[in-house]
């Protein structure tokens, strides 16, 4: 078999008419794992999912575009059996997302506002936690720990907004940071900044995983727009918010406009059920 780097060579050297193109020495690498569907028929679940992990693997060894159309190279080379287990790891559409996440959320005794102000900080990052693992789940991507920091400052509530560094997620260690300073506070303001919080951060998540890991939302028009500012896009994340400018371009960009608006569709919808 072709070594990885000469089959990477010589697709840089092969004049594709379409991204999603491949090349003999690609197609050939991958189709090593080529399972008949008789033999995929009489493997177990979890077998196929560990042999769709090995596929997802190669397809990711190969370093291809973004535009790649993952779901249809899966189908050409592997068949309609293995596109249809691929199909069954895609996560579902937004608005089935949200809905699910808002009933997660709604239905946490510990999360309402009543009984959160009763909880230790310590609790409520179990619960934010418990809460994060639901909502990758419901993401289909794995779940990120939860911490929180002190030294990110104080935080300053003006009506029904909340300024100051909140909270952020990390996308070499996988994991979301919050204040403690807002994570601690019992005003009403901040507790829904919270939820907002964990639900937003969680969401770069989502897009991380998307990006750099599998491809599995169902618009991929979405995903080469996030990353285009996540990771290596050539519009790289802006991140200074000093000036009015920067934090103009800050809340521009794609992965942020995605992020805030997801956040804000599920605390619409479960504020009233938090408070009653």
């Amino acid at each position: 078999m072709d070594s990885l780097e000469n089959i990477e060579r010589e697709y840089e050297q092969t004049e594709c008419t379409e991204v999603e193109d491949l090349n003999p020495l690609q197609i050939d690498y991958l189709r090593e794992l080529e399972i008949t569907p008789e033999a995929w028929e009489s493997m177990g679940l979890q077998a196929q999912d560990e042999h769709l992990g090995l596929v997802m693997h190669r397809f990711q060894e190969l370093k291809l575009p973004h535009q790649f159309n993952l779901k249809q190279w899966i189908g050409n080379i592997f068949g309609s059996k293995i596109k249809e287990s691929y199909e069954r790891i895609e996560a579902p559409q937004d608005h089935i997302q949200i809905e699910q996440i808002s009933e997660i959320l709604s239905d946490c005794k510990e999360l309402r506002f009543e009984n959160w102000c009763n909880l230790e900080l310590s609790e409520r990052m179990d619960v934010l936690n418990t809460l994060e693992a639901r909502i990758a789940e419901i993401e289909h991507r794995p779940a990120c720990p939860v911490n929180y920091d002190a030294s990110m400052g104080g935080i300053q509530i003006y009506g029904d907004n909340v300024y100051g560094h909140l909270g952020g997620y990390s996308q070499e260690s996988k994991d979301i940071t919050l204040n403690s300073n807002l994570v601690e506070s019992n005003d009403p303001t901040a507790y829904l900044e919270v939820i907002d919080t964990i639900v937003h951060e969680g969401r770069h998540a989502y897009q991380d995983y998307n990006i750099h890991v599998c491809e599995i939302h169902p618009r991929h028009s979405e995903v080469a727009s996030w990353a285009e500012t996540m990771g290596d896009g050539k519009w790289r994340y802006w991140g200074d918010c000093s000036t009015e400018l920067g934090q103009r371009l800050y809340e521009q960009q794609s992965v942020e406009i995605d992020a805030r608006n997801f956040a804000a569709d599920i605390k619409e919808k479960i504020t009233d059920k938090l408070f009653a």
